[in-house]
């Protein structure tokens, strides 16, 4: 599935989710990615996002409680 779009979550919710707001269907891929501990939001998504991304080598989408 190389080039379909990567939800990085275990929240099987959150993808149903997505799928009925962008209309596609996503493929959902949990890798059990520890966050880092940071105030910042912003900076834990990218972390994430850019871990999930070194390990999966395809563009992912990521989230986070914090995130909105």
């Amino acid at each position: 599935m190389v080039g379909s779009l990567c939800f990085v979550t275990s929240n099987k919710n959150k993808v149903k989710e997505a799928e009925a707001i962008l209309g596609v269907r996503i493929r959902c891929i949990e890798l059990g990615i520890r966050e880092i501990q940071e105030i910042d939001v912003e900076e834990v998504v990218k972390n994430k996002a850019a871990r999930a991304y070194k390990e999966l080598k395809t563009p992912v989408i990521v989230e986070d409680t914090g995130m909105y």
